[in-house]
């Protein structure tokens, strides 16, 4: 799993990284490093993206999530294409988070919680 909180975050990805262009494109549209009034940007405060990724992380690991996962409620889930899905949970009119999940990493008992759920 990997979090971009901030802009420069799009770095830990190899520009061959098949999430790349869709993480970066979230990071382009989502994540504003503002300063207001002496306030500024706070990731805790203001949500940021999170790649769910195969690769890396061990299988129990995922399947930890998927318990997580599915106590959240999620504000819908769009394909983005045949390999990701995108999944944004709003807490606040501030907060919220952005899920990026790889359609092959989907456990058995999610598939028809995601298929009732998904926008095409």
């Amino acid at each position: 799993m990997k979090t971009f909180k901030k802009r420069s975050d799009i770095n830990q990805l190899p520009h061959t990284h098949n999430a790349f262009f869709i993480i970066q494109r979230l990071i382009d549209v989502l994540i504003v490093e503002y300063e207001l009034h002496g306030v500024k940007h706070n990731p805790s405060e203001d949500g940021y993206i999170i790649l769910l990724e195969k690769e890396s992380d061990p299988l129990e690991e995922i399947s930890s999530y998927w318990h997580q996962l599915q106590d959240i409620e999620f504000d819908g889930i769009s394909r983005i294409n045949d390999q990701y899905l995108y999944a944004p949970y709003i807490g606040t009119d501030q907060y919220g988070l952005a899920f990026v999940i790889p359609t092959d990493i989907l456990p058995e008992e999610m598939h028809s919680l995601i298929h009732d759920t998904i926008t095409f």
